[in-house]
């Protein structure tokens, strides 16, 4: 049996290929996996998500709010908080912080930093805008006095840059090296031709960037100067609903090691612990005394004292131990 092609099959057959086409073209241009678009400028005036009854609203929590989105006064669980005069900048594996500053002031607060820190100065060089520090030995302690670990020796390095009329541009990196190459490059305050651990050197980036960011608010009037000090503190004993507890600046595995060896300075006798759940059971001279510590986010440990059988204790002796405890994580 022969076919025939009408003349509306004919048109049918090419119209809708056409159609196709032409839709997954539409469809492309509102996937939401395709490229950046520009958008309305009146694009921020939409109406905010309501969430249904039962779901949880997040755009509140903190892990879910932008780095620099925040205004107001600087806290230290704000990750990367935005100032005015400074601000964070990345390109590839490459950081530094952009100061609406010039060098010439940003100098002495630098300086004022690595004191504040303790970081032993070695050299400076104004003119080149270069600071090392001292060789340092890793000692297995927390905070930014050892940035590196499993290296016998390590230094950090900044340079500050002019950045147009009234600004700045400020690089660190951390050189890390046996006891023998350390020697041998002494302290001179030699640039590193690149940074052995990018990650620790985002991370002290982002400390100065509280650190100048707090400076600018102090004298803005924003933060007490109480209160900008507070910022640098490694651990501090919070007033809760069940009662006090101590929070600690440092991610899970160095907040239970240091609080361990607090344990043991303070002359306490470590009877059993278990770092998979967080807990430290040692003697206070008179009875058996927990040491129950939880991960609040990725850098910052709470940390409660409990009895024997893991319920509160006298809130007298338990503020006197973590009292204790936060003097030795000073």
């Amino acid at each position: 049996m022969s076919s025939v092609t009408t003349p509306a099959a004919m048109a049918v057959r090419y119209v809708v290929p056409v159609m196709a086409l032409l839709l997954g073209a539409c469809s492309g241009l509102s996937n939401p996996y395709g490229p950046d678009r520009v958008y309305s400028d009146k694009s921020e005036e939409a109406v905010a998500l309501q969430v249904p009854p039962g779901l949880t609203d997040i755009s509140d929590a903190e892990q879910f709010v932008l780095p620099g989105n925040r205004r107001g006064a600087v806290s230290r669980n704000t990750l990367l908080p935005g100032f005015d005069s400074v601000r964070f900048e990345r390109d590839g594996g490459q950081a530094w912080l952009v100061l609406n500053q010039p060098p010439e002031t940003v100098w002495p607060l630098l300086l004022a930093y690595l004191r504040r820190e303790g970081i032993a100065v070695a050299s400076t060089e104004p003119v080149n805008g270069l600071i090392t520090s001292q060789w340092q030995e890793f000692d297995g302690e927390g905070g930014l006095r050892a940035l590196v670990g499993g290296e016998t020796r390590q230094r950090l390095a900044f340079r500050l840059e002019r950045d147009g009329d009234d600004g700045s541009r400020l690089f660190t990196r951390v050189q890390v090296a046996s006891a023998e190459q350390a020697r041998t490059i002494g302290d001179t305050p030699k640039w590193p031709r690149a940074a052995h651990a990018p990650e620790n050197t985002s991370t002290l980036l982002a400390d100065l960037l509280v650190f100048f960011g707090a400076s600018e608010q102090e004298a803005s009037g924003i933060l007490s100067s109480s209160a900008a000090e507070a910022l640098f503190e490694d651990a501090e004993v919070l007033s809760t609903n069940a009662g006090s507890e101590l929070l600690i600046h440092r991610g899970f595995v160095p907040a239970y090691r240091d609080s361990r060896a607090a344990l043991v300075a303070l002359g306490y006798e470590i009877v059993s612990e278990d770092d998979g759940i967080g807990r430290i059971r040692f003697n206070d001279g008179e009875r058996d005394v927990i040491l129950a510590l939880a991960a609040e986010h990725v850098s910052a440990v709470r940390a409660r004292v409990l009895d024997a059988e893991g319920e509160p204790m006298p809130a007298a002796r338990r503020d006197e131990l973590l009292d204790e405890l936060q003097a030795q994580l000073a």
